[in-house]
């Protein structure tokens, strides 16, 4: 219910109590930019706040990021309520975020990169990166249940040598993901 009230708040609108609210984003991001409630009692994107008062956000801030002083922040606030799992997101480095964005605006709506930044305030367990490729390989060799979720013979694939160009690890590492996610509870009984 927090995530819910304090998007109420934000975007003035009301609560729905038959939907569930998960996340919340507050920032300076064009497609969803915060807004900011102002001493006086009005209120404005916090964008603009921001860029008339960029000295609250601190010297450092403002020397490393030159967009800071427009009043666009280098991050993005989210509030999470999770009860169940959250779909996996990967987010490209800034370089690469630079390049999809222009080339692909309509897609990649800004050219900054994701770093994330996790603070539990309760409970939390989160998959933050794969094992190197030698320990996944290892791995899959010795959990025999792998076989019968992944299939013979793209569990074979992986002793290949050819396994381990990048090209070809990606497909295959992205298909033995996928056959893990998507695993049937009747596959599960049989494993």
């Amino acid at each position: 219910p927090h995530v819910a009230v304090l998007g109420a708040a934000n975007a003035d609108a009301t609560i729905d109590a038959k939907k569930t609210y998960a996340e919340l984003w507050m920032g300076t991001h064009p497609s969803g930019p915060a807004v900011a409630a102002l001493p006086e009692g009005s209120a404005g994107t916090l964008s603009s706040w921001l860029a008339e008062r960029p000295k609250v956000l601190g010297e450092k801030l403002l020397a490393r990021f030159e967009q800071a002083s427009a009043g666009n922040l280098p991050f993005l606030f989210k509030v999470l309520s999770i009860r169940k799992a959250l779909s996996i997101q990967a987010h490209p480095d800034k370089k690469l975020a630079e390049k999809l964005h222009a080339e692909k605006p309509d897609v990649y709506k800004d050219d900054n990169h994701k770093p994330e930044m996790t603070i539990a305030l309760t409970k939390f367990r989160a998959l933050c990166q794969f094992m190197p490729r030698q320990e996944i390989r290892q791995m899959l060799r010795e959990i025999e249940e792998f076989k019968l979720i992944m299939g013979l013979q793209e569990y074979e694939t992986f002793y290949e040598d050819a396994f381990f160009e990048d090209k070809v690890y990606n497909e295959h590492f992205k298909t033995v993901f996928q056959s893990v996610l998507k695993v049937s509870p009747a596959q599960l009984k049989e494993v």
